[in-house]
């Protein structure tokens, strides 16, 4: 009889989960780096990291109940909000402004041929910014569709040789270092 390999072999029940956790970090660290999105012609970068996104949905909502409040009649309102002593609608009581009035400034970055990072504030109205909070939904869910398509694969594989193939050809191991290096620099 053989004496055992030391150390083992790696096989396919020790590999697959290493290589899905290495997935997940790079589709976390795309999410977390942001997207780009024309405004007025021209392309910026917005960032999307969690503190961005807690932002993002404030924000939506916001942007939800001033169009459900715009919706309203102005005696609606006035009923429910108030009146100025001059039988007007008192909008210093709303919960936020109407759609009408209702304007975000939201920081985009511009970024140079050479790197450069400018940090620019953009004005949107009700509708703008929702165009721009659905773009970073969507960038979102591609990141992770993309994540969820590697795994498949990866899952799907019959051997250590096949996950390691897959790995190269998907370029796994570099993304993951430089999803690593991201991750490190950002703490």
């Amino acid at each position: 009889s053989s004496a055992p390999v030391y150390p083992p072999f790696p096989v396919l029940d020790d590999v697959v989960p290493e290589v899905i956790k290495k997935i997940d970090t790079i589709t976390e660290q795309k999410i977390l780096s942001g997207f780009d999105y024309e405004v007025k012609g021209t392309i910026y970068h917005f960032s999307y990291d969690i503190m961005d996104q807690s932002n993002f949905g404030q924000m939506i909502s916001d942007a939800i109940l001033s169009m459900q409040l715009g919706k309203l009649s102005t005696e609606e309102l006035i009923a429910r909000y108030g009146a100025k002593e001059d039988g007007t609608l008192d909008t210093s009581k709303l919960p936020v402004l109407l759609p009408d009035k209702w304007i975000q400034t939201w920081q985009g970055h511009l970024i140079s041929e050479d790197g450069k990072d400018t940090a620019v504030g953009l004005q949107f109205t009700i509708n703008e910014f929702l165009a721009l909070s659905n773009a970073g939904g969507m960038h979102n869910k591609n990141c992770l569709g993309e994540g969820w398509i590697k795994k498949a694969k990866i899952r799907a594989a019959s051997s250590v040789a096949e996950v390691k193939a897959l790995c190269k050809e998907m370029n796994i191991d570099e993304d993951y270092k430089l999803a690593i290096a991201k991750k490190n620099k950002n703490n």
